[in-house]
């Protein structure tokens, strides 16, 4: 996936992470102060913890942002985010 820009917000190339021993891919994106990463699991459940996700979020040791969004398949809508 390459840069691209979206409105007000820029998308990042799509990025790699490995959380101890997690490895997952994800998306960064940010816009108007806020910084969020996207997680799908549609194809892989990442199944992170409580203390995972604040790994994550850590601005100086993880990805760093401030939300964390997950994309999930559900049986009553398309997906469930």
């Amino acid at each position: 996936d390459s840069v691209a820009s979206r409105g007000l917000g820029d998308v990042y190339k799509r990025q790699n992470y490995k959380n101890n021993m997690k490895k997952f891919d994800f998306t960064k994106m940010h816009g108007l102060g806020n910084d969020f990463v996207i997680i799908d699991e549609r194809d892989m459940k990442v199944n992170l913890s409580r203390t995972e996700i604040i790994s994550v979020a850590n601005r100086h040791t993880g990805i760093g942002c401030d939300q964390l969004m997950m994309i999930e398949n559900t049986s009553k809508k398309d997906n469930f985010l």
